[in-house]
């Protein structure tokens, strides 16, 4: 049985802190891209059910940024790094047995939404319809949707708990009016040779450097053999321009590209990523990473390219 966690805000806070801090409320968010429109938004707490098919809502809290790690300790910094807002956090009983613990995280975009989910997924899991994708592992169930991250937990099985936690999934998502989806976020990364799942999204820190922000890795097949793929879309060109300097500079050797792809590019060697195939254009920049053949890699590249200009 996993370990109950500890309440700490009662849910008649929770009112207040909508009323007073802004953070929870009914907006409209805009989806990017061509033919971007705004679309209604929906306040955290509207989400959980109060009641489902004889479970009812026994105990609601929340939590924000600074009280985070007094709930997820050893996971808090991960959500912090995609923007959290706030998490709403419901326990759900049956006739007093059982318990579901219901975990609603704001985390202020689909973008960190998404990327918080696909951090954790790995893998064959058992993928599930529900928002933009889910996946249950044992007693548990983690999807997305909209702007919101939903981990439903079944800390206490009873007969019927099982079927309860994508029940309780299915009324929250249908619940977030927000249709994005990852084809949608990922329209950017080349469709041939994508790994299935295994795109990301990262709002900081990618491959560990503080210059490499707000950008997609996903895996691909070149020749039988895996390789990374990742780009970063910068503020303007000067900043990109700017972080592909800092980026080259990461590698000891460097060596031009056969041919130029996009405004400037090279060939570095690291000890984990070996063969790296790296570019810019415009605001953009990203590399092929343990590429098993240049031209290959270049040729995944010049794709990613194509679908920036159209």
């Amino acid at each position: 049985m996993r370990k109950r966690y500890i309440a700490l805000i009662p849910l008649a806070s929770i009112l207040v802190f909508v009323l007073i801090s802004g953070c929870l409320y009914l907006g409209r968010t805009k989806i990017e891209g061509n033919g971007a429109e705004l679309i209604p938004d929906v306040e955290l707490e509207e989400l959980p059910p109060r009641s489902l098919e004889g479970w009812s809502s026994v105990k609601s809290n929340l939590y924000t940024p600074e009280n985070l790690y007094e709930y997820i300790d050893g996971e808090a910094e991960a959500f912090l790094t995609f923007d959290f807002r706030s998490l709403l956090s419901t326990t759900y009983a049956k006739n007093g047995s059982g318990e579901i613990v219901v975990d609603i995280y704001d985390m202020k975009s689909p973008k960190n939404a998404f990327g918080i989910y696909s951090s954790l997924r790995y893998g064959d899991l058992n993928y599930v319809n529900i928002g933009g994708q889910g996946f249950i592992t044992e007693d548990e169930l983690n999807f997305w949707k909209g702007r919101f991250f939903v981990k439903v937990i079944d800390l206490n099985p009873i007969d019927g708990s099982e079927e309860m936690i994508s029940r309780l999934g299915e009324v929250i998502a249908s619940k977030i009016p927000d249709p994005t989806t990852e084809d949608h976020l990922i329209r950017l990364l080349p469709k041939e040779g994508l790994v299935p799942n295994s795109a990301r999204f990262m709002l900081k820190d990618m491959l560990g450097q503080s210059f490499l922000s707000n950008g997609f890795t996903a895996e691909y097949r070149i020749g039988g053999e895996r390789c990374q793929f990742f780009y970063s879309e910068q503020e303007d060109e000067k900043a990109a321009e700017r972080a592909f300097e800092m980026y080259r500079s990461t590698f000891p050797d460097v060596s031009p590209t056969p041919k130029r792809i996009g405004d400037e590019s090279f060939i570095g060697n690291d000890p984990y990523y070996k063969t790296v195939i790296a570019f810019r254009r415009g605001r953009f920049l990203g590399a092929v990473l343990k590429s098993p053949d240049v031209e290959e890699g270049i040729k995944l590249i010049e794709r990613f390219l194509k679908s920036l200009a159209r």
